[in-house]
Parts: structure tokens; sequence; C-alpha cells
């Protein structure tokens, strides 16, 4: 496998900036995540998941919402928002089953919703107008297709079936996964961080001495973006005394493990609490491929979230 072959002898791979993150730091996040990879492959959720089509991605995707720096009236862009849509289309028949067709080159068959279930995902308990709302505007969807879009999976990267409707008076068109929800696995929950697999605390101590406060590192919280060689994730930091730097990137044949490196205020240090959301990208020495994308200190996958911050 030459992927395997290609990362046999690394350790760590750094994303643009990633080798600013100290070296203590780094030898202790490249030995957590490394023991995090051989966890999860060992793991009866990493077989459950390999064997099923667990969506890592949004399953909706919302123009002028997931991407709100595109310019559109900040009306329209609320009753997105709402789930104000009402469908006009014509009466369709289920469709035959889809494809799903991962990075490996294997595929699944899987069975679809038809146009109005995935219309009904749109919408939220409540989508009409009410009299008190004098700018509520409902948004009428006119055509609909089947197509695909690459997202990320427990088992790598995918082309996922989507249904895409045409909205009136909107140049974007509004995605959502195709896919039965009967036919999803979902993420087993003592993997979403409700135990720790190697139970660890938040964050690693890789300091030398309890009084000398050296770099530790936190892991990822979620992902905005990843495709190929390119991944975007997030860490979040409470404590407004603390400094997040340095992204740090473990990949070997079967896992990618994510990460930061994060500087603590000296004991005793009053800090007040603030939340702090860092972005960093980098870049992979392969594609993202088949492999799972895991947070080094829960241990869990990583989903991508594209309309957070």
């Amino acid at each position: 496998m030459r992927l395997a072959a290609a990362l046999s002898s690394l350790a760590l791979i750094a994303g643009c900036d990633t080798m600013s993150a100290p070296a203590d730091a780094r030898k202790a996040f490249n030995q957590r995540a490394a023991l995090i990879a051989k966890a999860w492959e060992a793991s009866a959720a990493a077989t459950t998941i390999r064997k099923g089509l667990t969506l890592l991605s949004i399953q909706t995707w919302r123009p002028y919402v997931d991407a709100p720096l595109d310019p559109i009236d900040e009306n329209i862009r609320q009753t997105i928002l709402a789930g104000r849509f009402v469908l006009h289309i014509p009466k369709q028949a289920p469709p035959e089953p889809g494809t799903v067709t991962f990075a490996d080159g294997g595929t699944m068959t899987v069975p679809l919703v038809t146009v109005y279930d995935a219309y009904k995902q749109l919408l939220v308990p409540t989508p009409t107008c009410f009299p008190h709302e004098p700018h509520c505007v409902m948004l009428t969807i006119t055509g609909a297709r089947l197509t695909t879009r690459h997202l990320l999976t427990g088992r790598g990267e995918a082309d996922v079936p989507v249904w895409r409707f045409t909205v009136a008076g909107l140049a974007k068109t509004v995605d959502q996964v195709a896919v039965a929800p009967a036919a999803l696995t979902p993420v087993p929950p003592e993997v979403l961080g409700l135990t720790d697999p190697l139970a660890s605390p938040r964050s690693a101590r890789a300091g030398p001495a309890p009084d000398d406060r050296g770099p530790e590192f936190t892991g990822g919280d979620s992902l905005q973006a990843a495709a190929g060689t390119s991944l975007t994730f997030r860490t979040f930091s409470t404590e407004a005394c603390s400094t997040v730097s340095g992204p740090l990137v473990y990949e070997d044949a079967r896992t990618v493990v994510l990460g930061a490196t994060v500087k603590r205020a000296p004991p005793g240090t009053s800090c007040a609490l603030s939340l702090t959301v860092t972005r960093y990208s980098v870049t992979l020495a392969a594609p993202i491929g088949d492999r799972v994308v895991l947070d080094v200190v829960k241990g869990s996958p990583l989903f991508v979230r594209e309309s957070l911050w």
C-alpha cells in the first residue's frame, strides 16, 4: 500500500506553522497520538463504523447561512435560517437506491429518501409566517435533482447522494443528504468523549517540572473543512490567560490525529473565563483518502461543522 509506505517512517506531519510548536509539546503529542491511533484501530467502534456509513459532515447545506459572508438580503438570510420553504414541484416517484463511492474505490448501495422527505428535513417545526412578522417571507423550491456531494465519513472521503433543491430568487442551491436515516451508522456514544479510551485529562502535560508550566497540548473541537490534503480545524480555550498556538498533526496509514499547543499561566494566576476559538489550516502528507480524523484527547472522530465560527 503506497500510503502506508509513505507514512511508515512519519510520526508528526506539520501544517504550515506546526513546527512553531515547542519540541516537548510535539513529543508528548506524538506519543499520545500514536496511542490514540492504536486504540482506535483495536476498538469495536472502528470496526462498526468501517462496515457502515457514518457521516461526519453536516447533512444540510444552506446558502448564505453556512457561508455567512456571501452577500444576500438579511431578511432572506433569516428566512433560510428559519427553514421557511414551500415545495412547488411535480410529484416524483420514490428514487431507486443510490451509490456511495469511497476514496479507496469501494462502493455501498443505500436506500434514498423521497424529495418530500428530504424537503421536510429543511423545515423547522413551524415554518409558516405569523401576523406579527411583517417582513416574513416564504421561499419556493421550484426544482430538485439527485446528485452527489464530497463528504467526510467514518471511512474517510466519499461521494454521497444528495437532493439538490433550486429555490426561486436564490442563485445558489440548497442540498440535503438523500441517504435514508436507517442506512446511516451513528458514532457509538462512548466514542464521543463520554469516556476517554486512554483516561487522559483534557490536555496533556509536556513541561519538565510541576513548577515550570511548560507547553501542553489540547485536542481539536471540530473540523471546518476537510478534503484531499487540506484540513481546517478548531480548538476552544476557556481561559483568558492561556495561549493556544501551533497545530499538531499525526498521520499513519489508517488515521489522522489533530491537536494544538497550549501555554497556560503559572500556578496561582487568576484567569477569567473567556471562550476563544482558534482555527488552523494544515496540509497533510497524503490525502485523507480512507482514513478517519481523530481528536488527540478524546480519541473520537471529528465532525465537520461548517457554520460554527
